[in-house]
């Protein structure tokens, strides 16, 4: 019989469901944040509380989460991270207001009297070290894995608040471990601008290339989007491409993924489809260039995704043919990612029951629970 445990163990795990992880908000699997915040990571002691209003919880109601994570940034040149070591306990509950008017005063949301259920903790975690992005790094990683002691069901109707704390005896403040965010000012319902890759592949400008979105964060149609080119060799012609849903493209590769074709330059990759080729002109003396480009007025396309990215052809010389470089890309998620007013943030320094900052509407780490 003992001859038979490991096998049966080995089966009961190949048979064991796979962790189904639901992403807020939704499509950030794949993209970036385009904000920080310093709680849980930074902070060795505090408290941030999240409200999520119901209509971001379809995917989640009904299910018993067993697993929460966090994520790092992937800001151009963000550095390496250290480890550290924290001390969590996290609660989850219902949340009766709507999530625009969490409150300032911690107790308020969370009666200390009538507290929601402890989920984790107290528990020391240890968060590893990560290293800086690389080229092609479009998100950090999931640095804060947290398995919870007490699963939570989360209820099939009503908006949800999320407590994380961090309980460490004394305050200090490590200058990195930031948590990946997503932040719509003010709760405001637009679409956002955010870069993909680190930089670009190789060639002969000054160092390797980098496409920013510039101007309005906030892409829509019937407005201007603006974008600069940084690196790129100096009096050399700029194609703008453009395309449609970029993060589902197969053609002529995958997202993010090596071109490996003549005359692409090595080590290039594809961040967009190539529906829109631009002949758009030529950097300057210092190998920039800055790029406008208006949207037509339209309802029926908000909410699509519309990738952007540079190629600089490096014209041939007398020991080499010509080649392209390609930048790093840009995701433009048009009008509208869905979250606007529908989540909110608040921090607390050490045990405050009043914040020093108003609650941040439209702010919310990126979270993923897991069941």
């Amino acid at each position: 019989m003992r001859r038979l445990l490991p096998i049966a163990c080995l089966l009961s795990a190949a048979l064991a469901p796979a962790q189904t992880w639901v992403t807020i908000p939704a499509g950030f699997d794949e993209l970036p944040g385009n904000a920080a915040v310093s709680m849980p990571g930074r902070w060795s002691w505090g408290t941030v509380q999240v409200a999520f209003h119901e209509d971001l919880l379809t995917d989640l109601q009904g299910q018993t989460i067993t697993r929460l994570r966090l994520r790092r940034p992937s800001f151009h040149d963000e550095p390496a991270y250290g480890a550290v070591t924290r001390t969590f306990q996290i609660s989850l509950g219902p949340f009766t207001p709507d999530p625009a008017f969490l409150s300032g005063q911690r107790t308020q949301n969370n009666d200390d009297n009538n507290p929601m259920p402890v989920v984790f903790g107290p528990q020391s975690v240890s968060i590893p070290a990560t290293p800086a992005p690389s080229q092609t790094d479009v998100t950090g990683p999931w640095f804060i894995d947290v398995p919870l002691t007490q699963p939570f069901t989360v209820p099939v109707s009503g908006n949800l608040l999320l407590e994380w704390r961090t309980l460490d005896s004394s305050l200090a403040i490590d200058p990195l471990n930031f948590v990946d965010a997503v932040w719509m000012q003010n709760g405001e319902d637009k679409g956002l601008a955010v870069p993909v890759g680190q930089h670009g592949c190789g060639g002969t400008g000054t160092t390797p290339m980098r496409l920013t979105a510039t101007g309005n964060p906030h892409p829509a149609f019937g407005s201007s989007s603006s974008f600069r080119l940084e690196g790129a060799k100096a009096q050399a012609p700029v194609h703008m491409v453009f395309g449609f849903d970029p993060l589902d493209m197969a053609v002529p590769v995958p997202f993010g993924t090596d071109i490996a074709v003549e005359p692409f330059a090595t080590g290039c990759q594809l961040w967009t489809p190539l529906d829109f080729v631009i002949d758009a002109g030529s950097t300057g003396q210092q190998g920039t260039y800055n790029y406008s480009f208006d949207f037509p007025p339209t309802n029926s396309l908000q909410g699509m995704q519309i990738g952007v990215q540079a190629l600089v052809v490096e014209a041939a010389d007398p020991v080499e043919d010509s080649q392209i470089v390609a930048s790093n890309g840009v995701v433009l998620w048009m009008d509208s990612i869905e979250v606007g007013d529908k989540v909110a943030t608040q921090m607390w320094l050490q045990d405050d029951d009043w914040s020093s900052w108003s609650p941040f509407s439209g702010l919310t780490p990126v979270i993923q629970f897991g069941y």
